[in-house]
């Protein structure tokens, strides 16, 4: 790749990041403004309840209808995150699909590697909970549950 190609790949990630996570995200960006703007970077959100101060890295994330984001939740989009119809995700809520593998006792820190975040229609994430990554949520019985695979 030559370097023209990667700073103009730079530059877009650095529009990409102060649209979504400037402009979106302002408290001063009316709910519908800021749905277009999420849809326009190619996030796929379906509902016009996100609040503002969310952070999306990345662009893997699907939000269904009817869903109610809070403030300041971060969405680590390394891999997928789905999140179904109707749920409700509180304040600073953490999405995290990546982490380091602990294979080496001499190096805590190892490679990156990710796996998918799915939160099923209906759940309810409390405010400041972290989904870690792997992590399928369920609604049974309007009871919340963590299945890790």
């Amino acid at each position: 790749m030559s370097r023209l190609a990667t700073q103009l790949r730079e530059l877009q990630a650095i529009i990409q990041d102060v649209t979504v996570n400037g402009v979106a995200a302002s408290i001063v960006t009316p709910s519908l403004l800021r749905s277009l703007i999420y849809r326009l970077s190619g996030l796929h959100v379906e509902t016009l309840s996100i609040s503002p101060r969310c952070t999306f890295v990345g662009r893997k994330v699907l939000i269904k209808d009817k869903t109610f984001v809070n403030r300041g939740v971060y969405f680590d989009a390394s891999n997928n995150i789905e999140i179904g119809s109707n749920c409700a995700i509180g304040m600073e809520v953490m999405f995290c699909t990546s982490n380091h593998v602990y294979d080496d006792p001499r190096k805590r820190a190892g490679n990156v590697k990710s796996a998918p975040i799915v939160v099923k229609d209906g759940c309810w994430i409390g405010a400041r909970a972290c989904i870690m990554p792997g992590v399928t949520s369920h609604n049974e019985r309007h009871r919340p549950r963590f299945v890790k695979p």
